[in-house]
């Protein structure tokens, strides 16, 4: 009965890092994802593809609403990536006071992709606002 239990917790331990080792792999992070006062029009966004095979997504777009609940959806699959900046909740206050237009700024890196061509895609709101094509060495 030892010789099983022995088994079963060493597969169970291989497995947990094979999918911590695929879990980390292909991260974004944000240095910042908020909402500011509009005060100007929102600058075209930007993806830069850096030396090392990572990228720099830089954009903002404008909402209604200062307070929006912001989320992303971040996929690298099939030498696809997709960027997706969500906003929820845009609809403009109904009053002003203490408050103003929106408009949602982000500035984000991600880790090196693996060697290959890959379709990057950066969306707001599911709309594809800059896409192109990229070959990681």
């Amino acid at each position: 009965m030892s010789k099983f239990w022995s088994f079963a917790s060493l597969l169970v331990i291989i497995t947990l890092l094979f999918v911590t080792a695929i879990g980390f792999e292909n991260q974004i992070n944000f240095s910042d994802l908020e909402t500011e006062c509009r005060y100007h029009d929102a600058p075209d966004p930007k993806i830069n593809f850096k030396q090392d095979n990572s990228l720099a997504f830089e954009g903002s777009f404008d909402v209604d609403n200062v307070k929006a609940d912001l989320g992303y959806d971040y996929t690298v699959k099939d030498n696809k990536v997709v960027l997706d900046i969500q906003a929820t909740n845009t609809e403009a206050p109904e009053d002003f006071s203490d408050t103003c237009l929106g408009q949602v700024v982000y500035i984000a890196d991600t880790d090196p992709l693996s060697e290959g061509r890959y379709l990057i895609k950066l969306q707001h709101n599911g709309e594809t606002v800059e896409q192109f094509i990229v070959r990681a060495k």
